[in-house]
């Protein structure tokens, strides 16, 4: 819970994520971001974060920090983050409730 933002994560997120920390030393926690771009309006991030500043919102998993900035929080509220293995890739998908499109790819959206 960040600040009455709630986001859900899902085991196999969870698994990825403790796999991704334990492999890189730097790293203290995982991000999740928001920011402008891809074909309709916003994309997602998520990166292996060196550092938490007085921006970022943390939430604590079983052992695992998760790091959302304050912004970012607000949009993705209700939101579930899993792990999904296709075929030709692996990736971390972010479910956002209040998306209204989403582009063709699937890489970018607008709420």
């Amino acid at each position: 819970m960040v600040d009455g933002i709630m986001i859900n994560i899902d085991n196999s997120a969870k698994e990825k994520i403790r796999e991704l920390l334990k492999n890189n030393n730097q790293a203290i926690a995982f991000r999740i971001g928001i920011s402008s771009g891809g074909c309709v309006g916003y994309k997602v991030n998520f990166i292996l974060a060196e550092k938490i500043t007085e921006k970022d919102e943390t939430i604590d998993i079983e052992g695992m920090t998760i790091v959302v900035d304050r912004k970012s929080a607000k949009i993705i509220d209700g939101a579930t983050l899993s792990f999904k293995k296709e075929l030709m890739e692996e990736k971390f998908v972010l479910d956002i409730p209040e998306i209204h499109s989403q582009c063709s790819c699937g890489k970018s959206f607008s709420f």
